[in-house]
């Protein structure tokens, strides 16, 4: 390149390095993609949406996505969001980032949160209710909705 001039693409046979030229400033994976949630755990859904997209950028793996059935069978098992795009990292010191923006049809006191499980493509959820901890649940067949983010280290 030259003054004023710019490259219309850059294609690279390996990575990057971005801010120096330490092993930690080398970027050597970028992925965008698409995935398909699915609730765990039940023995059948009929899902209304499902919806999923992520950002990978070295061994960090950012995305939303949304899970809505509007009836299934197998209520009473912890709820789990399968089908994550790539396994997370063998973590259990500290767990990967689950964020709720929404949920609907499900029954808890307390506050839910979940975790995507370390060596997994799954996420499961919890309920913490003035430091006693439980599994949320599915109910009986009815509608049932969650809208996500999160984060997690990939293996």
């Amino acid at each position: 390149g030259v003054d004023g001039a710019r490259f219309k693409d850059l294609f690279l046979s390996g990575g990057a390095y971005i801010g120096g030229t330490g092993s930690a400033n080398y970027l050597d994976d970028y992925e965008e993609g698409t995935w398909t949630p699915t609730w765990s755990g039940l023995s059948s859904a009929s899902y209304l949406q499902q919806f999923g997209k992520y950002t990978k950028i070295g061994n960090r793996v950012f995305g939303i996505g949304r899970v809505t059935s509007t009836s299934h069978s197998g209520s009473g098992n912890q709820v789990q969001i399968n089908g994550f795009p790539i396994t997370s990292a063998n973590n259990t010191v500290a767990f990967h980032h689950f964020n709720f923006g929404h949920t609907q049809g499900f029954s808890y006191t307390g506050f839910p949160y979940g975790y995507v499980v370390s060596n997994s493509t799954y996420a499961q959820f919890q309920v913490n209710n003035n430091g006693s901890l439980t599994n949320l649940v599915y109910p009986s067949s009815t509608t049932i909705d969650i809208i996500f983010a999160f984060m997690y280290e990939a293996a």
